[in-house]
């Protein structure tokens, strides 16, 4: 529990001052779309801790640690987070925007701005709800309490 403490009290603190900047900035998020942010935040915190979890589990702390790495600049990049999947090739965003990566950064864009972004709001937060859960089970398959 103070591990799911700490990423929420991370979480929280990322929110709370990314949030502020952009207000700042001026942004205005549609207020009726912060429910479902929220919603897509949890999941998507859940996830990526189940990932972690999951990749802590199957390999040494070296790889972890190289693999980890490698898999936030590949989802940055090429994972629907800096180049939205709709400005992405067809072919391409087909793909991309079945990644946990894009199904949190699209239902955020969704949810926070007046457009739509990627797939319907609905089915981006059941897609997020089936990787989360897949990733909880493999964690708990792959995690060994000791060496």
């Amino acid at each position: 529990m103070a591990k799911a403490g700490a990423v929420l009290m991370v979480v929280t603190l990322q929110v709370v001052v990314i949030s502020g900047a952009a207000f700042v900035l001026g942004w205005r998020p549609d207020l009726t779309g912060v429910p479902p942010a929220l919603l897509f935040l949890v999941l998507g915190s859940g996830c990526f801790v189940a990932l972690a979890v999951a990749i802590g589990g199957a390999l040494r702390a070296e790889a972890v640690l190289a693999l980890a790495n490698l898999l936030w600049v590949v989802l940055l990049a090429g994972g629907g987070i800096l180049i939205p999947t709709d400005a992405l090739p067809a072919s391409i965003a087909a793909i991309v925007e079945w990644l946990p990566s894009a199904l949190l950064a699209d239902g955020l864009r969704s949810a926070l701005t007046t457009g739509q972004a990627g797939i319907p709001m609905s089915l981006a937060l059941l897609a997020l709800t089936l990787w989360t859960l897949l990733l909880a089970l493999v964690a708990r398959r792959l995690l060994r309490w000791s060496d």
